[in-house]
């Protein structure tokens, strides 16, 4: 964290969590709610880039995290065939976006039909990028859950040694 960051009253930067729901207008543009504005590093520039996401949203990145992770994703140029297909569908249409003066964002058209995106979007903070969603697709995704929240953790703690009590196989 840098000075000019903790002076500006952001000490946790690019950290985003609650959610909101907004509408699109008919040129794309969604309104990125004023909290997560206040959380962007001064890096970040007052940009964002918005990409194709997994599950059936939207990514959209801080410019400055966008950034770092397409370094450290793009470390060699000769990467494993499945990294490079991952590479090439999460960057296909991404596009940067700068905050408009009432603080909305442009959501490619490309982007909006991939998310079937339509007029009410759900859009989540989750840590150091935002997720949009539309409303109905992200309820089927919740219901579509076989698993409870605690099955899901309890089998993702007994498979990673070392995350948060997970306890690592006897090495020795």
């Amino acid at each position: 964290m840098t000075p000019t960051e903790y002076s500006q009253g952001n000490p946790f930067p690019n950290s985003f969590t609650d959610e909101f729901t907004y509408t699109i207008d008919n040129r794309g543009r969604v309104n990125f709610p004023a909290p997560f504005r206040r959380a962007l590093s001064t890096a970040a520039c007052d940009r964002v880039v918005v990409a194709r996401g997994l599950d059936g949203c939207l990514f959209v990145f801080p410019k400055d995290v966008w950034e770092a992770r397409r370094r450290e994703f793009n470390q060699s140029p000769y990467t494993p065939t499945q990294q490079r297909r991952v590479q090439r569908l999460l960057a296909h249409g991404a596009k940067e976006s700068a905050f408009d003066a009432q603080g909305r964002i442009t959501i490619p058209q490309r982007l909006m039909e991939l998310a079937k995106l339509e007029k009410g979007v759900l859009i989540k903070g989750m840590g150091d990028r935002v997720e949009l969603w539309n409303p109905d697709v992200y309820d089927a995704y919740l219901n579509d859950s076989d698993q409870t929240v605690e099955a899901i953790l309890e089998e993702f703690l007994s498979t990673s040694p070392g995350n948060l009590g997970g306890s690592p196989e006897n090495s020795d």
